[in-house]
């Protein structure tokens, strides 16, 4: 679980706040990548405040805050019994996460 967490962590260590177009829809490629992870996590049961110091375990500001946001909303929602449930509560949030960023670039070269 940590390696799964911390490995998403990395690949979202790029994100720079000035990112053109190609590197915003990488970025946002990263996110959906770290809330993939982040929910199968929750789907496998572990203990949220474990996911938690993972996540804060990182030294990037921002990387925490998406993170942590991440894991607040995932730990808000069931976790599922029957595996083509917990598949689908993980595309959905991963899918929702993507979209959210997304909304986000959007909204940010207005």
């Amino acid at each position: 679980m940590k390696r799964l967490i911390t490995a998403a962590l990395l690949t979202l260590a790029a994100v720079g706040v000035q990112a053109q177009t190609q590197q915003q829809l990488e970025n946002c490629e990263a996110v959906e990548s770290l809330a993939e992870s982040i929910m199968e996590v929750r789907q496998a049961g572990a203990p949220m405040a474990r996911v938690y110091a993972v996540i804060t375990s990182g030294k990037d500001e921002q990387l925490k805050q998406i993170g942590t946001s991440m894991v607040e909303i995932a730990y808000a929602m069931p976790q599922m019994q029957a595996e083509s449930n917990r598949e689908n509560s993980v595309n959905e949030f991963r899918s929702k996460m993507f979209s959210m960023c997304i909304t986000a670039v959007k909204k940010k070269k207005k």
